[in-house]
């Protein structure tokens, strides 16, 4: 699997290495254990390796034939630039291109695989931990050009179609906090302040931790430094500015600044689902209350995860032989005979695909193998209606599109200086034309088009929203 655009920040996770903090390693693993789970129970491949992803995903091209699912709380993704469902078990084949474009509902999703990655193991896990450059791909992001192997399989067609309704925990900004070690360091106004006012998660924040920011600083009553200790993921540090720091997977195995609070484990879920400027509140529960509400959400998990094997939910209405194929068998036929239709219904056969519908300027063609008379139905061209010829074409604008939200860069990514395009410069598919900076990253903008630039219609250094034109092509 060849990576042609890597996203903003995707990295091979699994559940993390939590036996070796003792070590000085950091745990890393996924940032939400139920997506996770969820996704691996879809393609039939417990507890093995994704791809996590934040904001907006990769483009992907497939070297062989696999089962994916990309589970997240919304997102748009495409094969062969046809729109796929979240949340669903889909063939790919090889030579198929999956481009995840965005996650348009909560701010991280996981690509799961049937043929597992095929990563060698760091200290019994292949979780990727960027600071200190061990697991995953040699340590880091996914970078473009990268390959990725699978292992061996037989592909169990069986599970095609698994897909599953995931419903966003509710009260999703409110997070659940436990008293902290040094909760006794800080006054009973701070105890209050904490719950009492909204925090805005800061711009400076990633998989490390989350820096917030509040109207009111937390005040000590001594002073924010203690003796360095080890750090329990969720821990809420709190420096000498007053400000809160969430440390979350990534985080350093000791620290030494007071720890006011700890958020549970169904808070720190939620958190993997907010991003920067997102606001939260914290609520505080008790240790017990914590436990529970974990044995609950466990519970939960384990049950949607039966579920998912037993097959109770199927989707097959995206799932079709690669386009390509039906392209180059009916393409351009006027009328479809009885030899094409028997290759057709071969080949949904040999995919496991049930219904099909394919419709292109020249045919028409739907067939459902779950119909007892196995209709099929056809438009030859000169049924079709055609435009109005004219006598000079309309020139044909393309345009090249934000991906995520962020500030926008025309310039060169080292001196800043050069601008990557101009009005009138020719452009070839796959250029990069610039660059969006979002959460601390330099995302590359490419051209999907061959082309003129006709119009740059942000200029540079100014924000952009996901799906704002940045550039037409002519």
């Amino acid at each position: 699997m060849k990576c042609i655009k890597p996203g903003l920040f995707t990295t091979v996770q699994d559940i993390g290495r939590s036996k070796f903090e003792k070590d000085g390693f950091s745990e890393a693993g996924v940032m939400n254990q139920y997506l996770y789970n969820i996704a691996n129970a879809l393609v039939d491949n417990d507890n093995a390796p994704v791809l996590e992803v934040t904001l907006n995903g990769p483009t992907l091209k497939f070297e062989e034939s696999n089962i994916v699912a990309f589970v997240a709380y919304d997102a748009d993704i495409q094969l062969d630039d046809q729109t796929i469902p979240v949340n669903t078990a889909i063939y790919v084949e090889k030579g198929q291109v999956l481009n995840i474009k965005t996650i348009l509902s909560g701010a991280r999703g996981y690509l799961a695989f049937h043929k597992s990655l095929n990563i060698e193991p760091i200290l019994d896990s292949v979780s990727t931990h960027t600071r200190s450059g061990i697991g995953g791909m040699n340590g880091r992001t996914l970078n473009r050009n990268d390959v990725l192997k699978f292992k061996d399989k037989t592909i169990n067609h069986d599970i095609i179609g698994n897909t599953f309704n995931i419903n966003q925990l509710e009260d999703a900004n409110i997070i659940p906090i436990m008293e902290g070690l040094q909760f006794d360091e800080f006054t009973s106004e701070a105890h209050d302040q904490l719950v009492n006012q909204s925090y805005t998660i800061s711009e400076m924040s990633d998989r490390m931790g989350y820096r917030l920011n509040g109207e009111e600083p937390l005040v000590h009553k001594h002073n924010a430094d203690i003796i360095s200790e080890p750090i329990a993921p969720g821990s809420v540090q709190v420096p000498i500015n007053g400000q809160p720091i969430i440390l979350l997977n990534d985080r350093q195995t000791i620290g030494g600044y007071t720890k006011i609070a700890t958020v549970s484990f169904v808070g720190r879920e939620k958190l993997s689902q907010l991003k920067a400027n997102d606001s939260i509140t914290f609520k505080w529960i008790s240790f017990e209350e914590a436990t529970v509400e974990y044995q609950t959400y466990i519970k939960q998990l384990e049950a949607d995860i039966d579920d998912i094997k037993l097959k109770k939910y199927k989707d097959l209405s995206n799932i079709r032989p690669k386009s390509k194929k039906i392209a180059k068998l009916i393409k351009g036929e006027s009328i479809m005979n009885i030899e094409k239709i028997e290759e057709l219904i071969k080949l949904m056969k040999q995919n496991q695909v049930n219904y099909m519908k394919y419709k292109d300027e020249t045919v028409e063609v739907e067939l459902d193998l779950k119909s007892t008379s196995n209709n099929v139905t056809t438009t030859p061209a000169n049924n079709i209606e055609e435009s109005t010829p004219t006598s000079k074409q309309e020139e044909q604008l393309n345009t090249i599109e934000s991906e995520i939200l962020g500030t926008f860069y025309l310039q060169d990514e080292e001196t800043l200086q050069n601008p990557l395009v101009k009005v009138g410069d020719e452009v070839k598919k796959g250029q990069v034309v610039g660059y969006i900076e979002s959460m601390k990253v330099l995302n590359e903008v490419i051209s999907e088009y061959d082309g003129i630039v006709n119009d740059i219609q942000i200029n540079h250094g100014d924000p952009v929203e996901y799906g704002q034109t940045i550039i037409t092509l002519k």
